[in-house]
């Protein structure tokens, strides 16, 4: 009894100095971390010059951070360093970075703005994919990211097929749900802002259609159940989504289909039930290529809410959009299914799912010619 007892007396003086081993030890942390900035004794110091780095931005690669050039301010090479003659101490010439938002566009759009004030990027319909990408006016095919070909960046491993379509005016809107800054009223400047949320690749700041959205657009096209008019579709518009969705496929397959119905239903459960089948993220694969337009892939638009009189005091909002002739690559993993003991390969459902997003489009305010798209000729 009386080891033990020891023990747990010199278990109990052992917890007791652990805090203040602890808090010593943080406090000479924050010392040498204050000798650091205060370099010779003097407070408020600047860090030193060269212990500063510039982000990286570049040429032919994304950067992660703003660039000297983009932020429009002086570099940290520049910060407290001495005037020297242009024979000495001669800095290599920085690569190539066109002028611009910082490298990311979600990173421009919600968080830096335009100026100080957070405008939030109320200057994104006036940049080209180079600029908001940080790389040399060069074909897609050509730009790398983050060492990995721009093709191969966006592009799923697990994608088996895909197909090309393009948007048409008056754009796209992808993302309006998301949260977006709401400025007071009284602010007149912040008026000319863009009152819409939008959807960003988190890695790029690039758009690009989520695969989930992609899947709710095909899906929605199907009947939906439900124990009244108000939950589900009514008969005749199930009627007719079964004659719709027949009809594309037997005329894809080249084969009559007997029971629209069940084969619908089958069909339903085959591409967004079971396993098999997956729908990846749609991405830009081409820009459009025609005067001041070239390469810009937003552009803005407004909508004019109104009160009880239609003239009296209307507060047009902005809001961003991508643009008409941006090309989107849509990507899927399909397999052969059998629904109503009926085979479809997929070839047959990539035409099918093809012909869904032409008839229908994508995205938001689509009852107002938004979303539309077309597939490329020529």
């Amino acid at each position: 009894m009386a080891k033990n007892k020891a023990k747990k007396k010199k278990k109990r003086e052992a917890a007791g100095k652990k805090p203040v081993q602890k808090q010593q030890q943080i406090t000479k942390d924050l010392s040498e971390l204050g000798k650091h900035f205060k370099g010779n004794g003097q407070s408020n110091q600047e860090p030193k010059a060269d212990k500063i780095k510039p982000f990286p931005g570049g040429s032919g690669e994304t950067g992660t951070g703003n660039s000297d050039q983009d932020s429009g301010g002086i570099s940290g090479n520049q910060v407290n360093k001495k005037p020297s003659s242009p024979e000495k101490n001669k800095s290599p010439q920085r690569p190539h970075h066109p002028p611009g938002p910082p490298t990311n566009a979600g990173h421009y759009y919600y968080v830096k703005g335009d100026a100080p004030g957070r405008d939030f990027g109320r200057r994104m319909d006036s940049f080209s994919i180079w600029q908001l990408l940080g790389t040399p006016e060069k074909p897609l095919d050509a730009i790398r990211i983050h060492g990995v070909a721009y093709h191969d960046f966006f592009r799923s491993p697990a994608a088996t097929n895909s197909f090309d379509l393009t948007t048409t005016y008056p754009g796209l809107l992808v993302g309006t749900g998301y949260m977006h800054p709401i400025p007071p009223k009284e602010k007149e400047e912040a008026q000319g802002d863009f009152q819409s949320g939008f959807h960003f690749d988190w890695s790029t700041g690039l758009p690009v259609i989520p695969g989930s959205t992609v899947k709710g657009v095909l899906r929605s096209v199907f009947p939906k159940k439900g124990d009244s008019p108000k939950k589900g579709d009514s008969t005749e518009v199930i009627e007719e989504k079964h004659a719709y969705l027949s009809g594309i496929l037997g005329d894809i397959i080249k084969q009559e289909i007997p029971d629209p119905a069940a084969f619908v239903e089958a069909l339903e459960k085959a591409l967004f039930v079971d396993r098999g089948s997956a729908y990846f993220d749609a991405y830009i694969c081409g820009v459009p290529q025609y005067d001041r337009h070239e390469g810009k892939i937003f552009s803005e638009d407004y909508i004019t809410p109104h009160k009880d009189d239609p003239f009296l005091d209307p507060i047009p909002l902005r809001f961003l959009k991508i643009s008409p002739d941006v090309i989107f690559r849509f990507q899927f993993r399909l397999t052969t299914i059998e629904p109503g003991k009926i085979s479809i390969k997929p070839g047959h459902l990539k035409e099918f799912f093809k012909t869904i997003l032409t008839d229908f489009g994508i995205g938001a305010k689509r009852n107002t010619g938004f979303g539309a798209l077309v597939e490329q000729t020529g």
